[in-house]
């Protein structure tokens, strides 16, 4: 039907938005194949379109970025895409667990570990050297005086001379203050060592990904929105 060939000819050649094509016809007389035959011969004619990607925006998640790429770079992008998403996934466990991190994650727990025993045992030898005893009982930590080896009962406590009672009260009283410093300080301890694991985490995760985004930085840059975005 030479008059509807035209007509979709003519179609095709506008150059306007808000116009369409609407091919009504018999069941089996050709419309799709004759319209999409007459597109890719007009298609031959024209300049090859660009590939556009839409990707995340870090700084506006609602408002994805769009990128403009060179032709058939779109599908290969987005392809590389996927692949690097996959090897993130295995790659940033494996990270995890390489002897070097293990070893450097050790080091940070045994600083604080060693830093709190320390603190502790130098309250210990103070109190040891003014003859008491730092007890630990499942209600906490306590003092009392000493008797050889071990603790002196409540009545050799009694038979002491008052002037030896009052140098071990005023001594444990000083002790007690110090045993709280120690605890003061330890959550601070504790805050440091954490800090200090989340920093050795980000700088395992950020050479793990940037050992693999870089591949793709190479075969990309030529592309500088590309690489805005990796």
């Amino acid at each position: 039907q030479g008059r509807a060939v035209d007509a979709l000819r003519f179609g095709i050649g506008m150059r306007r938005e808000g116009y369409n094509l609407y091919a009504m016809g018999p069941e089996g007389v050709g419309r799709h194949q004759i319209v999409r035959r007459l597109l890719e011969e007009r298609a031959t004619a024209e300049k090859v379109s660009d590939d556009w990607c839409y990707v995340f925006n870090f700084a506006a998640p609602h408002r994805p970025r769009a990128l403009r790429l060179p032709p058939g770079t779109g599908v290969e992008f987005r392809r590389d895409m996927q692949r690097l998403v996959e090897d993130l996934r295995t790659g940033i466990p494996a990270a995890f667990e390489s002897d070097e991190y293990r070893a450097r994650r050790h080091e940070i727990e045994s600083e604080f570990n060693e830093r709190q025993t320390n603190a502790m045992g130098g309250v210990e030898e103070s109190a040891a050297a003014q003859g008491i005893a730092l007890l630990r009982t499942p209600a906490g930590f306590g003092f009392a005086p000493r008797q050889g080896d071990g603790v002196m009962n409540p009545q050799e406590y009694v038979k002491l001379p008052d002037q030896e009672k009052k140098r071990l009260e005023a001594a444990i009283a000083t002790l007690q203050e110090d045993l709280e410093k120690v605890f003061h300080e330890m959550p601070k301890w504790r805050r440091e060592a954490h800090r200090k694991l989340e920093e050795l985490n980000r700088q395992v995760i950020r050479t793990a990904v940037n050992g693999l985004i870089e591949d793709i930085r190479l075969k990309y840059a030529a592309l500088p929105e590309v690489l805005e975005h990796l």
